[in-house]
């Protein structure tokens, strides 16, 4: 009897499911404004976190773009040249050009927390009994100190359970350490 239970824990086996949590990762964009002798064209925009503005200097004077709440300040853009910022945070944010010489050189971006999703992955897949796997993902945000749920359904459970929260780290990313002690998918 006790040869037979030690038999069966080696063929336990656990499935780790590296199923999506949520739809795939939206994608960023990216919103260009013109700086030109009228101003930031548009001079009102509105992103989401994760969204990239690219200001173009279309004037034939020297520009700059300062956003002291981001905080970012670009280079003196020539003719022609670029900058970009990332917005990663909500929120309202007043971008100005200090060396435009008129009150147009003022611009607002609008920025809202996108809808957060979340990919997950797991290495190894199937453990042995006692074998641990990493459950590892990524916030589409991006964002660092998130919160990330990490649910378990063992099997004969009809729901998945928190096991554990964790937290993002650079780049949105994620880990946990799963050592489950029955089939379980993550």
């Amino acid at each position: 009897e006790i040869g037979r239970e030690v038999a069966m824990k080696k063929i336990v086996l656990a499935v780790l499911a590296a199923g999506l949590l949520v739809a795939a990762p939206a994608s960023s964009k990216n919103i260009t404004v013109d700086i030109s002798a009228a101003g930031f064209v548009p001079a009102n925009i509105s992103v989401q976190t994760g969204d990239t503005v690219t200001w173009t200097n279309k004037d034939q004077a020297n520009h700059q773009v300062v956003c002291a709440q981001c905080p970012f300040t670009s280079n003196v853009l020539k003719p022609g040249e670029t900058a970009q910022f990332r917005f990663t945070k909500a929120g309202k944010f007043q971008t100005v050009d200090p060396l435009g010489k008129n009150k147009n050189t003022r611009g607002n971006v609008t920025v809202t927390a996108a809808p957060a999703n979340v990919t997950v992955s797991a290495a190894p897949r199937a453990v042995n009994y006692g074998s641990a796997a990493t459950v590892s993902g990524t916030l589409s945000t991006g964002q660092t100190g998130q919160k990330v749920d990490i649910l378990a359904q063992t099997c004969g459970d009809n729901n998945a359970k928190v096991v554990t929260t964790v937290v993002t780290t650079t780049n949105g990313a994620f880990t946990y350490r799963a050592q489950p002690t029955q089939m379980t998918t993550y």
